[in-house]
């Protein structure tokens, strides 16, 4: 029936996943993505024929059995272990650098001249992680020393502020200290890197949908279409969608691809570059992860720029959050009783995510319509 048919705002995990579950269960839905391109943020590029991240790295991880079954479905099968390496300048190499596991690997700084101070500081941890901000929930793990090393300059890069201005909400899947040996940066059960990105999963996963793209709808367009559909998901960030003065602080990376023909240049998939030595924050490689064979190959610089919408700036008072839970209620206030309105995934929930959770709420929002028809 035409009143069951949902109305999608935009072609990423989130609303791919809803599309999808609702088509297995009989229910049309059309997608409307304001690019040229499905994918989002998890899209991957070509240079050359060479596979790279434009938005950094994708790689799929997962304990959910069935959010893999979903991407396994699509494709998403090819096992790979994410390793990150990171650059750091200890005082006692006098300007030169070190190439050090993250996170941070204590059989691998007993090797720095600091490891006696370092050590001396790991002895003195509080017993309770110090969750008042990310600066000492990170400090309460690994002390000053490796935090100054590891984590405070690329903070400041990332996100623009000082880390003790920023929540700890999202350091607990960020910052580790490891002393087990165990140099994956994920600890999943399933993880893998599809050979030319998670791109070309969503791709498949909207293969069969209908799907306008360089369509953007906000507030102030979506009216007459909406009448057409019970349902609408929203997926896109809320302060653009409302077109509002009141912006949200956002903060989003910008990439300098540079193909290089050379079998690889950089010691792995991904570098991070704390020091403010660097400008930018790390480089992602990607043929390192893609495993594909092809002469050439492609190093992005990642630098990070304020009020480009791809990751939520988490302050320690919560007023971001708060205010996007306010952008969420006009939206309803201004819709009311015309649709049933649902705000999915990471843009519109305004939260720092990974891929998995982001299925994990289409899967849901998907469900919560079901039970209405």
């Amino acid at each position: 029936m035409k009143n069951h048919d949902v109305l999608i705002i935009g072609a990423g995990w989130a609303g791919a996943t809803v599309s999808e579950i609702l088509h297995r269960n009989g229910v049309r839905s059309e997608i409307f993505e304001a690019t040229d391109k499905v994918g989002g943020h998890s899209r991957s590029e070509l240079i050359n024929g060479v596979v790279f991240e434009p938005n950094g790295p994708h790689i799929f991880h997962t304990s959910n059995p069935e959010v893999n079954k979903f991407v396994n479905d699509f494709g998403m099968k090819r096992n790979f272990k994410h390793q990150v390496k990171t650059r750091i300048y200890p005082k006692s190499l006098k300007g030169d650098s070190i190439l050090l596991s993250w996170p941070p690997q204590v059989d691998e700084l007993k090797n720095l001249e600091e490891w006696k101070a370092i050590e001396n500081e790991l002895n003195s941890l509080p017993e309770n992680i110090n969750t008042e901000n990310f600066e000492t929930y990170a400090i309460s793990i690994m002390g000053p020393t490796l935090y100054s090393l590891f984590i405070e300059g690329y903070t400041f890069k990332q996100w623009g502020v000082e880390g003790s201005k920023l929540s700890s909400e999202f350091a607990p899947k960020r910052i580790d200290l490891r002393s087990d040996g165990n140099k994956n940066l994920f600890n999943d059960k399933y993880e893998y890197f599809h050979p030319n990105g998670s791109g070309e999963i969503i791709e498949k996963i909207l293969n069969n949908k209908l799907v306008n793209l360089k369509t953007k709808l906000n507030i102030d367009n979506i009216e007459e279409l909406s009448k057409d559909y019970k349902h609408i998901v929203i997926t896109a960030p809320l302060d653009d969608f409302l077109n509002t003065d009141k912006k949200l602080p956002w903060r989003g990376i910008r990439s300098e691809p540079e193909f290089l023909d050379k079998e690889f240049v950089t010691e792995a998939y991904q570098i991070n570059h704390p020091s403010l030595n660097e400008d930018f924050t790390r480089t992602i490689e990607t043929k390192h992860a893609s495993g594909q064979e092809i002469e050439g190959t492609i190093v992005c610089k990642e630098y990070s720029f304020p009020d480009i919408r791809h990751y939520p700036i988490l302050g320690k008072d919560g007023e971001s959050k708060k205010q996007n839970e306010e952008l969420k209620k006009m939206i309803l206030q201004i819709n009311a009783s015309k649709n049933e309105i649902y705000f999915c995934g990471r843009l519109a929930n305004y939260q720092y995510i990974n891929q998995d959770q982001a299925i994990e709420q289409g899967m849901q929002t998907a469900k919560n319509i079901l039970e209405l028809i």
